[in-house]
């Protein structure tokens, strides 16, 4: 009796847990891709990276409506590659893109510390302080993409 009630505890902990990970994905779930206060602001990322790009005497980025138009294409692959496949930037990669594109991609609760996270990677860091010439964010909810380039075509 005692091993039936075990398992049956697990199994409402993995069907819970597989039901968050449905709510997280699902466009219309309004958990993290609704319209609400948790919304972060491209902009202000945008910004944020860019003040910090100024603090070590880096030219800013500018921000390219062409650019803009790919991130925003993104949004829907973007939770599912970091709640669902894994596969980050796979969606990006399969567009093909004539030119060199690169993406720091994240899941954070505020502006800054989504520019934190970034900063306190490597390779996130990295690209953040390359020569690239445009970038643009786009948030949807608590994901943000930021692309990179200088439109060097492949």
């Amino acid at each position: 009796m005692r091993k039936l009630v075990k398992i049956l505890v697990i199994l409402v902990i993995l069907i819970t847990l597989e039901l968050a990970v449905v709510t997280l994905v699902k466009a219309e779930s309004g958990f993290v891709y609704s319209n609400t206060p948790n919304n972060l602001d491209s902009n202000t990322l945008f910004d944020l990276v860019n003040d910090y790009r100024a603090k070590l005497s880096l030219k800013k980025f500018v921000k390219n409506d062409n650019l803009c138009e790919v991130a925003k294409s993104r949004e829907h692959e973007m939770y599912r590659e970091i709640f669902v496949t894994g596969r980050l930037h796979s969606g990006l990669y399969n567009r093909n893109l004539p030119y060199w594109v690169f993406e720091n991609l994240i899941y954070e609760f505020s502006e800054q510390k989504a520019l934190n996270w970034w900063l306190n990677s490597y390779i996130h860091k990295k690209t953040i302080e390359n020569d690239y010439k445009y970038s643009c964010v786009y948030c949807r909810g608590l994901v943000c993409t930021q692309l990179f380039t200088s439109y060097q075509p492949k």
